[in-house]
């Protein structure tokens, strides 16, 4: 009964120093670490003539003195969160896997900045650079909290999986990457507790890992895996139950936010816990191999010694005791003042909808063949507000509609706008990728869109591809003016300095700026519409454009998650393959109940 007593003891304090510790920590970054590299950022940014950087500007940017800076500022802020969330947990692990659970706050701050020097040369950057972009991709591996939810665009995925060339190679690469993880899966821990340099510490590694990975699959795949398996299920059926236990109870919206606030609150700290237990696990592996191999680990690095206090445990102790009561308290408070004002004013902000707008990808999106004015039609009917078309250049001088750099994939003819004349491509059918069963179109012009939209739909239109320039510009805006569509239309690009040159030449007209990234002030970008990856459309984001008096557009909206998750944002407009499906989320999403709108809300 006394060992499983200071066995508990042992575990809480251990546990109750990660918390503590990732707290802080996150408090560090969030509070000092990241204002400060934001103004450096702005610094670096305005000392080159601009106060943002998105994926349609930033090249000339990243060539430049400033973009050696914003690279040199993100390899230290890549140091520094390795530090923070890697290096620590398992030196921390190892002093605990020692017996020295009571560590301080300072202690560990002090492991964190002195891990860091380990990875200051070239190879070390690599291989955090490595941990930072290509582990979050495989799924496998531990890498750094902001990065946890990296992915690759959905607009680049949607092209991948639907072409099987690409596929291949996609997988072919992840396989690669995945191989090369596992194979090297115990770097860290030789070059952090063995004070292996960076190659020994790589040879090591996977020494260690072609002796055991029998053992490797069944210990962490299964063993680890398996628990955190059971746990999700236990969080999710915990989770339904308390939700479905307040809708049979039928509380108001305040008491419902509280109670299901406080669970947030509760699973989002043991949340914190996840990564330090599993890099604990994963240490404890790492000694586990060694010692079967007969190897003795020097420890030379980081000596537990220095940390094991064995005076004032009784006042610390309680001083736990008091700090884990007012964290608890301050917490109640605060969940309490927010249900309290969200219950009263419920009805005027929560029960809110905003009136999202329906744009049809590509002419008519999934309803018809793409860009064609079929499609469109179709796109009408359905009750789209607008069409996006993509515009190109022939030959000879007139306006098309098509996406891609050449007809291929649509028509079979490899060939872009600007080889051929009007009359060639006039002879091409666009085949219905959606629908093959449904007939092919042709390709229509400019001119030929407009004609059979005008007055039932608005359009955004895209200056499209290598012919997208200062010409096609004004040579579109001609045509918008002289058939008085101003007012529903919007000229798209992905090029900002093409933006930048309608915005000054024509301030009557309404510009959109697509982009998938970006660093800075979003509000300064000179379009009245942002058209935004989803990716990049985050409540901060859609805030921060709206508060500068712009529109927020998202692009490309098609999974089921997405349609789910944007209809019930603040964008002013959804781009999608599906309106049909968007329209029925947005259906949905009105006619939710009081509870579901609380739910709602706590994940958004």
């Amino acid at each position: 009964m006394t060992f499983k007593k200071e066995a508990f003891s042992f575990y809480f304090r251990f546990f109750w120093s990660l918390m503590k510790f990732q707290i802080t920590t996150k408090g560090i970054l969030f509070l000092a670490i990241f204002p400060i590299s934001k103004g450096i950022l702005q610094l670096l940014l305005k000392s080159s003539g601009k106060s943002s950087l998105s994926s349609g500007d930033f090249v000339s940017t990243f060539l430049s003195l400033q973009g050696a800076g914003i690279f040199i500022l993100a390899l230290i802020l890549l140091v520094i969160l390795v530090a923070f969330d890697i290096n620590a947990f398992i030196i921390i692990s190892v002093l605990a896997r020692k017996g020295s659970s009571d560590i301080s706050l300072l202690q560990m701050l002090a492991i964190s900045f002195k891990s860091i020097k380990n990875f200051l040369r070239p190879q070390g950057l690599l291989i955090l650079i490595y941990v930072a972009v290509i582990i979050p991709l495989i799924g496998i591996g531990i890498t750094i909290s902001p990065m946890s939810n990296f992915t690759i665009p959905n607009f680049i995925t949607e092209v991948i999986y639907n072409t099987p060339i690409y596929l291949a190679v996609y997988c072919g690469f992840l396989l690669i990457f995945t191989f090369i993880t596992l194979k090297y899966f115990f770097f860290f821990h030789y070059c952090l507790l063995e004070g292996e340099s960076i190659k020994d510490s790589l040879l090591k590694a996977s020494r260690l890992m072609k002796g055991h990975w029998k053992s490797f699959i069944k210990d962490f795949f299964l063993k680890i895996g398996l628990r955190y398996a059971v746990f999700s299920f236990l969080y999710c059926l915990i989770v339904l139950s308390i939700i479905l236990t307040l809708d049979k109870l039928k509380i108001g919206p305040g008491l419902a936010m509280f109670v299901l606030l406080n669970i947030a609150e509760l699973f989002s700290i043991l949340g914190l816990l996840a990564v330090p237990i599993i890099i604990y696990s994963v240490t404890d592996l790492f000694y586990r191999y060694n010692e079967r191999d007969g190897y003795s680990l020097k420890n030379k690095i980081y000596k537990t010694e220095e940390y094991v206090r064995e005076a004032q445990k009784t006042k610390k102790k309680k001083r736990t005791k008091v700090r884990l009561f007012l964290v608890l308290a301050g917490l109640f408070l605060i969940n309490s003042s927010i249900s309290t004002v969200y219950g009263l004013f419920f009805n005027k902000f929560a029960k809110l909808e905003n009136k999202i707008a329906l744009v049809a990808h590509r002419g008519g999106g999934n309803l018809g063949a793409e860009n064609t004015i079929a499609g469109m039609e179709k796109a009408i009917k359905a009750g789209a507000s607008w069409t996006e078309i993509d515009v190109q250049r022939t030959k000879d001088g007139y306006y098309v509609i098509n996406h891609d750099s050449t007809f291929k994939r649509l028509t079979g003819i490899d060939k872009s706008s600007d080889e051929m004349t009007l009359k060639e491509i006039k002879s091409l059918r666009v085949k219905d990728l959606f629908n093959e069963e449904r007939p092919a179109q042709p390709v229509a012009t400019l001119e030929e869109f407009i004609k059979a939209g005008q007055g039932k739909i608005g359009f955004y239109i895209e200056l499209k591809g290598d012919t997208a320039d200062k010409k096609m510009a004004d040579d579109i805006v001609r045509l918008i003016k002289d058939k008085k569509l101003e007012k529903s239309t919007a000229l798209l690009s992905l090029d900002l300095n093409l933006i930048k040159y309608i915005e000054s030449k024509y301030p009557e007209m309404t510009t959109g700026y697509l982009y998938y990234f970006s660093l800075g002030e979003i509000s300064d970008m000179p379009a009245d519409i942002l058209i935004m990856e989803e990716g990049e459309a985050t409540t901060l984001n859609i805030l921060k454009a709206h508060e500068a008096g712009k529109k927020v557009v998202v692009w490309t909206i098609n999974s089921s998650d997405s349609i789910n998750q944007f209809v019930k944002s603040d964008v002013d407009a959804i781009i999608t393959d599906f309106v049909l499906d968007v329209k029925a989320g947005i259906k949905e999403r009105d006619a939710r109940s009081d509870l579901q709108i609380v739910v709602d809300d706590i994940l958004n």
